[in-house]
């Protein structure tokens, strides 16, 4: 229900709404009872609120509480405009982390192209497996394709892949009883 379609948007910015004169006596009554009640609503709400919560918002109350108030450090004040400097001692978070000032802090342009490199010498050696087995493209698409090479990564560097006998017996037999089970 609105008393009129037509108020003028800056009454409403400024707050001095006047009542439309085409409003018929029982809409303007019913909209004025709601505004009363609203507004009775939110003081009990308030009022409710203040008595359930005398020292405010998210205060617990504990009921042994044995703590004492911790004096505040005296504050040096010196004529000089410029701030005192603080002691660094080993607490600080600022020991924890080396800046970023540092030597090795952040890598290098250098550090990342070698990364680089060494991330197309791998693919490089992974194209000449398939092509020299005639491996279909279609396998780089499979899950035990992405698998493995998770666990070889996860592995580390020093990981050497399984050699002819072992692939021939041992895990052939494992694979096996892992198909049939």
């Amino acid at each position: 229900m609105t008393l009129c379609n037509h108020v003028d948007k800056s009454q409403t910015l400024l707050g001095d709404v006047k009542i439309c004169k085409t409003v018929d006596a029982d809409t303007r009554f019913r909209m004025l009872e709601s505004l009363n009640e609203t507004s009775t609503k939110k003081k009990r709400v308030a009022e409710t609120f203040d008595d359930e919560h005398p020292f405010g918002p998210n205060v617990v109350e504990l009921a042994d509480d044995d703590t004492s108030e911790i004096p505040r450090p005296a504050m040096h004040v010196s004529s000089s405009s410029r701030p005192p400097k603080r002691a660094a001692t080993s607490q600080e978070v600022g020991n924890f982390f080396a800046p970023r000032t540092t030597l090795g802090a952040l890598p290098t342009i250098k550090s990342v192209l070698a990364c680089k490199k060494v991330v197309h010498e791998v693919d490089i050696a992974i194209a000449t497996f398939f092509f020299e087995n005639y491996i279909p493209m279609n396998a780089l698409n499979l899950r035990s394709y992405r698998r493995m090479l998770d666990a070889v990564a996860f592995t580390g560097s020093g990981y050497k892949g399984p050699n002819y006998h072992a692939m021939r017996t041992r895990l052939l037999s494992d694979m096996k009883k892992n198909m049939c089970s």
